[in-house]
């Protein structure tokens, strides 16, 4: 029995590298040619870097994760001011393949002046079944937006289309966006809208779309110098259960002690917390999952220590939990950027929808060498015995 187990497991290890180095190599070839892109010019005979407003700040972004239990996940995204978009598949082992796709494209980023433009396109195929998306937006340089979005499934009535207004402006260091829309789901025509005010620190939204409503509150500490300890937290809550469709309570909590931008951001948050008919470029959202926009992992939230707490409430009696806390030991004592200060561990619970709880410890690293951020993480379910290996490359540019 044991001899089966060990020659499982190297077997599971030897098929995750082969698949990750195909990976790699996919990822390297882009990386080239985006840093030929991006190469320096010279100018009047001076060698000056050029930094295209189309493509920096940005980055490309994969990973593979796997379980013992022939969970394969694939995703390669990249990020960029004009363009945002990925590819990506979900593989049970005895389930069916989930193939996914898209990007969000903003046209007018090196052009402020004639306003702004966000397009969206999206699909999802499982067993011969595809869901298409499309939004669009457009804002004018006052503030006035107008958009608007369809989402087809085929094989299915749950079609979605909405129309939107929205109004964003800033006032005594405040900035707020007030939106208006009606959608129609399953048939049923919804009013709703959004309302967010925020500044450098706090920001508070809620909102409905006729079918949910979520709120959000996230706090950043202003950054202060010589320290890289700096607190950050949200709380979202999402109730599907309002309209028409049936639909699960979604409570998501995430916090850092070290931010450093991302994910716990304003704008990123502002994508979240306005939900699909948002239409946020800095995280663009929709209706389809899954998606190439992938949701970080709770060690890629900050630095010192991180935590996320997610709750699904599925109906009246069953509910699936998991926490998460993740300690980076040697920042707490300030190691600087040392190759250990990427080193990280941490338990996790997790509650089944049978009510059973299971324990698990997760050790990985976490860090940029030399141009690339390198993602590894394994962990153990103590209960189950079930092992899991996440691994993942960031290219920023």
């Amino acid at each position: 029995m044991r001899h089966r187990e060990v020659t499982h497991l190297g077997t599971y290890v030897a098929n995750a590298a082969g698949i990750f180095m195909h990976l790699l190599e996919a990822t390297m070839i882009v990386v080239l040619l985006l840093s030929v892109a991006t190469a320096e010019t010279v100018e009047n005979n001076k060698e000056l870097p050029v930094s295209s407003p189309l493509l920096h700040p940005g980055k490309l972004d994969s990973f593979y994760s796997t379980t013992e239990g022939g969970d394969d996940k694939y995703n390669l995204m990249l990020w960029s001011p004009v363009f945002k978009g990925g590819y990506g598949t979900v593989s049970p082992e005895h389930g069916v393949q989930t193939t996914y796709g898209g990007g969000f494209f903003r046209p007018f980023t090196a052009k402020p002046s004639v306003g702004d433009l966000i397009v969206g396109l999206q699909y999802l195929e499982t067993e011969n079944k595809r869901q298409t998306e499309a939004q669009g937006e457009y804002r004018f340089p006052f503030g006035l937006g107008i958009g608007g979005g369809v989402v087809e499934r085929k094989g299915s009535d749950e079609d979605i289309t909405f129309y939107k207004l929205s109004y964003r402006n800033s006032w005594n260091g405040f900035r707020y966006i007030a939106s208006m829309q009606q959608q129609k789901n399953a048939g049923t025509n919804s009013p709703g809208g959004y309302l967010g005010l925020y500044d450098e620190s706090w920001m508070g939204i809620v909102g409905t779309d006729g079918e949910q409503w979520r709120g959000s509150i996230g706090f950043v500490t202003p950054k202060k110098n010589n320290t890289s300890w700096r607190p950050a937290a949200e709380v979202l809550y999402v109730d599907n259960s309002i309209g028409k469709l049936e639909g699960s309570k979604f409570l998501f909590v995430n916090a850092t002690l070290g931010f450093r931008g991302g994910f716990l951001s304003h704008p990123a948050r502002l994508g979240r917390a306005m939900g699909p008919t948002g239409l946020e470029f800095g995280n663009p959202l929709g209706f389809l999952s899954s998606t190439f926009n992938r949701r970080l992992n709770v060690w890629e939230l900050g630095g010192i220590a991180d935590f996320r707490l997610v709750r699904l409430d599925l109906n009246n009696s069953t509910s699936t939990e998991t926490w998460e806390t993740i300690f980076f030991p040697w920042q707490v004592f300030d190691a600087g950027d040392s190759l250990t200060s990427g080193l990280f561990l941490g338990p996790q619970l997790n509650k089944s929808v049978q009510d059973d709880w299971t324990s698990a410890g997760t050790v990985g690293y976490f860090s940029r060498i030399r141009a690339v951020v390198v993602s590894f993480q394994t962990s153990h379910n103590f209960n189950s015995g079930e092992n899991s290996l996440f691994l993942g490359l960031i290219y920023p540019f």
